[in-house]
């Protein structure tokens, strides 16, 4: 009844179906982001701990913040490393006389990396602890959350998809559900769309359809 394993063949799915949507997935089995991962993954822990690189944590902890708040930080922070190569381009540059005329840099717009802990909510709170206590996770990362009660997944959200198991409130969602929904609200901010239909509608539904399926026929 674990919905993950759906998500890595939708993901594989639609990679292949003619949408250009451009992301990985990768699952890794571990009980903390530690020693081990840095052994077996030793260019996926490099990669996460470069502070050049937006990583995000979905987990509702306290210091969470939503996923547009995230997005508009790391938007934010990329604009002022922006400005300051620009800034720099004005000292190196400052005897020639069309420095006053020069064009800023563009922000290069980066990928997300996004990380989800799929377990039960016991083992879940433990895996970050862990994570916690050994300072596994990168010091830049920051923790988002959904919250459906304030409509961050939308008008047609639908509480307790996820039926197999009784989630304790409609904030409580499965992996499956919290995947598709952070990656449709990533996809709407990033404004994608693919011919008369929005990407990130195409794109969750895309997640979605075999989970309601498990439940429909479980």
């Amino acid at each position: 009844n674990r919905s993950l394993p759906l998500i890595g063949l939708c993901m594989s799915t639609s990679s292949n179906s003619g949408e250009t949507f451009d992301f990985n997935f990768e699952t890794i089995v571990t009980k903390r982001l530690g020693d081990q991962i840095a052994q077996s993954h030793p260019k996926i822990i490099e990669f996460l701990h470069d502070p050049s690189n937006p990583v995000f944590l979905c987990y509702p902890s306290d210091d969470a913040i939503s996923v547009q708040e995230a997005m508009e930080r790391v938007k934010s922070q990329s604009k002022r490393e922006g400005e300051n190569q620009h800034e720099q381009h004005y000292a190196i540059d400052n005897d020639l006389t069309q420095t006053e005329n020069a064009v800023p840099m563009n922000v290069v717009r980066k990928k997300y990396t996004i990380i989800f802990i799929d377990a039960t909510w016991k083992y879940a709170k433990e895996m970050d602890s862990k994570s916690i206590e050994n300072k596994s996770w990168p010091k830049h990362m920051i923790r988002i959350k959904l919250n459906p009660e304030k409509g961050e997944c939308g008008e047609n959200f639908q509480p307790r998809r996820f039926d197999i198991r009784t989630p304790p409130s409609i904030n409580h969602l499965s992996t499956a559900e919290c995947i598709a929904h952070v990656l449709r609200i990533v996809e709407a901010g990033l404004g994608s769309k693919l011919g008369p239909e929005r990407k990130d509608d195409i794109l969750f539904q895309t997640l979605m359809k075999p989970l309601d399926l498990m439940v429909k026929t479980w």
